[in-house]
């Protein structure tokens, strides 16, 4: 549906800037991602997120039975999964 919409004012109106992001497009108001955008928002595949979903390693929001993600979630989760040592520059 919502890639339907994107073709469509990508036809009608040329000169519209389309931003790839979910949160970018909606100027990171409180909006629940689908798995597409928040696939694509953790650059990574569909099926990974669907996977993590399934094993419940990343926080989501069921409606129904359709699954939905803040966008402080996925900050979140990539935040605690940050590994290695920091590194103090002296700049």
């Amino acid at each position: 549906m919502f890639l339907d919409i994107v073709r469509r004012v990508k036809k009608n109106t040329p000169d519209v800037d389309i931003t790839p992001n979910f949160f970018a497009r909606n100027n990171d108001k409180l909006l629940l991602a689908d798995v597409l955008d928040a696939a694509e928002y953790l650059r990574i595949s569909e099926w990974t997120l669907r996977h993590w979903v399934s094993d419940k390693t990343i926080r989501f929001i069921k409606i129904g039975r359709a699954v939905r993600f803040k966008k402080a979630h996925l900050d979140r989760f990539l935040q605690d999964n940050v590994h290695g040592k920091e590194v103090k520059y002296d700049w």
